[in-house]
């Protein structure tokens, strides 16, 4: 997806970001510490870009990081590649959030928007799992509205505490 008016690479992915990590969030699979919002910057401006950080691992082990926006799930090698090959930016890199700083720059917020969106994910996709992030089609033809220990959900009803 190219940055273009009115798209989530273009002005929305603060928007897009915060939908993710409340629907992430909110389905209580990761620890709450486990995804954050992280900005992309390159030498040329200080935030180009807001994603989602998805970390998985022990306190003790090794951690995996994956990173996600409207461009899809990407480590970080692959994110920082997507934004220098086909976005332009001068050796990207991440930088930790900054919400001052995104308002300062004049990207967009919407909290209103991110909440309603979140719902909208939630609705299609059914509740996170980390399985997500390791397969190349998340869902794999199976209908999101199970999840991912195979037990039925109603959208209408509220997620139980793990």
């Amino acid at each position: 997806m190219r940055a273009g008016p009115g798209t989530w690479l273009s002005g929305q992915c603060w928007v897009l970001a915060e939908a993710l990590l409340r629907w992430i969030t909110l389905s209580r699979s990761l620890p709450p510490s486990a995804v954050f919002l992280a900005i992309i910057a390159d030498r040329q401006c200080p935030a180009h870009h807001v994603v989602v950080c998805v970390t998985e691992g022990s306190e003790a082990g090794a951690k995996r990081r994956w990173y996600l926006d409207a461009t899809g799930v990407k480590d970080e090698e692959g994110l920082l590649r997507y934004w220098r090959d086909e976005e332009g930016l001068d050796e990207p890199f991440l930088t930790a959030f900054d919400e001052q700083l995104l308002l300062d720059l004049g990207i967009v917020r919407d909290g209103r928007t991110s909440t309603r969106l979140a719902e909208c994910v939630l609705e299609a996709f059914g509740w996170f799992s980390p399985i997500f992030l390791d397969q190349e089609e998340p869902f794999n033809g199976q209908d999101p509205s199970v999840a991912s220990d195979g037990d039925p959900w109603d959208s209408d009803q509220e997620r139980e505490s793990t």
